[in-house]
């Protein structure tokens, strides 16, 4: 059964790390980040436009999911142990 305020918190941490890794990646490697943008434009101005947002939005599911298995864990555990 899917917990609905588990997977809230886990889509809304999802987002916040999203913002978090492009935030360090913009202040840590600049020119770097900056190559794989002009990358993501060019394909964006292409017929390829839907590539980066489809693995923008891969990358935010999985990351999502990954907290709401972590908190289904938690919560296996926490039972385990109480009873």
């Amino acid at each position: 059964m899917v917990n609905s305020k588990q997977l809230k918190l886990s889509f809304f941490l999802g987002a916040i790390l999203c913002m978090l890794k492009v935030i360090i990646s913009l202040l840590g490697h600049y020119n770097d980040t900056l190559q794989i943008f002009n990358v993501g434009f060019m394909l964006i101005q292409t017929k390829y436009w839907f590539v980066p947002f489809l693995l923008i939005a891969l990358f935010y599911i999985f990351v999502s999911f990954l907290f709401y298995l972590i908190f289904r864990l938690i919560n296996l555990g926490v039972r385990f142990f109480l009873n």
